[in-house]
């Protein structure tokens, strides 16, 4: 997406390139069969933090997970004057880049390989991009200039019972994070270690710096994390974030779709919870790329099937829905459109639609944007550390997510779509959603009790002994079930860290057995959460190993 069209106002200077020829191709294959991975050993492809989350969401390991299969790259690289791009496990495809377009004919000619597509253009790398900012006056109070967008949500209620992020990981994608190596707002995430910069996909295999060229992904990180006492704070400031640069500002093809993919499958690797994505794709500086409004279904744009897929590995995928509610588009853009995600729009701060921020429906009629948040004079973190106020709804979208990522931190037993039906139900509009507001402005800490009021309770049918244990717990359980054969068992930390996971033997109604505790599992308190079916219950576990 063209930067201007998601940010508005002045910030980004870009320089226009003439387009050369086309260079970069997706490369689409037909299976992935005799692969040498395997589902049965995960660990070869996924980190223990993505198979963890995979257990706690329930969530089965299929051949999506797999990668590509290397022999189909290798015989595509093998071609010669090829250079490899990126993979997509999820789409199972390769973004190539060749000048050498006959090369295309060989490619096809390949068993395997089912379709070829020009996704972008040949240009020169383009120079960082500087953002012009203007101080803006802010508040006294410890959120500072935050405080409004904040509070609308009820999100300080939620900071005030404790729950500020802590042990959520949250990906951003956008368009890079100038200085964000320097500014003191971000100070704590680097002396704590919760910065990371992982990956720049607009370059081939992320060699670039994510500190340089655009500043966007400053300001749409500082809505969550930036931290200046009495001046600013942001709605997760206590989580870990990790970086990665997709979107090019200097130019628009459909290849960006392509780096976004890659950058939300490497997400999914290394075990994120939440992604953030304040970056929307609809039309591209060739005519024969750009979507059209019936595409935005939620299955037409590989982006918007990618963001789902995101989404049933358990990740919650945070997105804005656009800026395109003044011009004739008017409909929100992809990813904005997938099913499963959380698409936020935009109200200023007395809750009424910005006169930019994109409208619903899905073209298939399904209630999008979700949610509103202010993203009308929203509150930010610019270069120099300086507060600014700017309109987009690339704001409103982390100002929600940083929330989200706090309700999951105070209900770490739920899966992902529990804690967005949540927040949906919480809303201002839930009851008679519309086009303009979706669901309407989430309440957190309705959400919060919403949750608690549910939640599955210590059953007084669970025997667990001993308890204290040391090494080895034996779990008698009486259930209303006596045909669900399995039992699963989770051992979750107070982060809500899956720690280990198993069966235990079922007898009609009666579950009954036992198992040694996980490697890694120190003296402390911990839940055990039992499932059977449809029947699930958690139960407190005090480990001692000094005894």
């Amino acid at each position: 997406m063209r930067l201007a069209n998601f940010f508005i106002a002045l910030f980004f200077t870009t320089t226009g390139f003439a387009q050369t020829g086309p260079d970069k191709y997706w490369v689409q294959f037909t299976d992935k069969n005799n692969s040498p991975f395997s589902i049965e050993n995960p660990l070869e492809f996924l980190s223990e933090r993505a198979i963890e989350r995979r257990f706690r969401e329930q969530v089965t390991i299929d051949a999506s997970d797999l990668p590509v299969n290397p022999h189909y790259i290798d015989a595509v690289l093998s071609i010669g004057g090829i250079e490899l791009w990126h993979t997509s496990r999820w789409m199972n495809a390769i973004t190539i880049k060749t000048t050498l377009p006959e090369k295309l004919n060989e490619i096809n000619a390949l068993p395997f390989v089912a379709t070829t597509r020009s996704v972008a253009a040949f240009r020169p790398d383009l120079p960082p991009a500087h953002q012009k900012s203007t101080a803006t006056p802010f508040d006294t109070n410890r959120y500072g200039a935050a405080y409004q967008q904040i509070a609308q949500l009820n999100g300080h209620l939620l900071h005030a019972a404790g729950f500020q992020g802590h042990g959520q990981h949250i990906a951003l994608m956008d368009a890079g994070y100038r200085d964000v190596d320097q500014l003191i707002c971000f100070e704590h995430l680097r002396n704590e270690g919760r910065l990371h910069q992982v990956a720049d996909y607009v370059v081939s295999f992320g060699v670039s710096d994510v500190a340089d060229w655009s500043n966007h992904g400053t300001v749409v990180l500082s809505t969550m994390a930036a931290d200046l006492p009495n001046r600013f704070r942001g709605t997760a400031p206590d989580a870990h974030y990790y970086l990665f640069r997709t979107e090019d500002g200097g130019s628009e093809y459909i290849i960006e779709e392509d780096h976004w993919i890659a950058g939300v499958e490497h997400a999914d690797r290394i075990g994120v919870d939440l992604i953030n994505s304040s970056l929307g794709y609809s039309e591209y500086d060739d005519e024969n790329q750009s979507h059209s409004t019936d595409d935005m279904d939620g299955q037409t744009t590989r982006i918007s099937r990618a963001a789902s897929i995101a989404a049933s590995k358990g990740i919650i995928v945070v997105t804005s829905a656009g800026n395109r509610g003044h011009t004739d588009w008017r409909i929100i853009t992809a990813p904005g459109d997938a099913p499963g995600i959380v698409t936020v729009g935009s109200v200023d701060s007395t809750g009424t639609h910005s006169w930019f921020s994109s409208y619903g429906p899905s073209s298939d009629n399904r209630v999008k944007p979700e949610v509103m948040a202010m993203g009308e004079a929203a509150a930010c973190v610019t270069l120099n550390d300086e507060i600014v106020r700017l309109n987009g709804t690339s704001f409103a979208s982390p100002i929600t997510c940083g929330l989200i990522a706090c309700l999951r931190e105070a209900h770490p037993l739920r899966r992902s779509d529990e804690i967005i039906d949540a927040v949906i139900r919480s809303s201002s509009h839930f009851t008679a959603p519309n086009d303009s507001m979706g669901y309407g402005i989430p309440d957190f800490w309705r959400a919060h009790l919403l949750l608690r009021g549910n939640q599955p309770v210590e059953s007084q049918s669970v025997v667990l002994y001993p308890n204290p244990t040391t090494d080895r717990v034996f779990v008698e359980w009486n259930t209303q079930n006596s045909e669900e054969p399995t039992c699963i068992w989770r051992l979750i930390d107070v982060s809500g860290r899956a720690l280990g996971v198993g069966q235990l033997h079922t007898v009609n109604q009666r579950v009954l057995g036992n198992f040694g505790l996980p490697a890694g599992c120190p003296s402390g308190t911990y839940l055990l959460e039992l499932q059977r079916g449809t029947e699930r219950t958690v139960s407190r576990l005090q480990v001692n190993r000094n005894q």
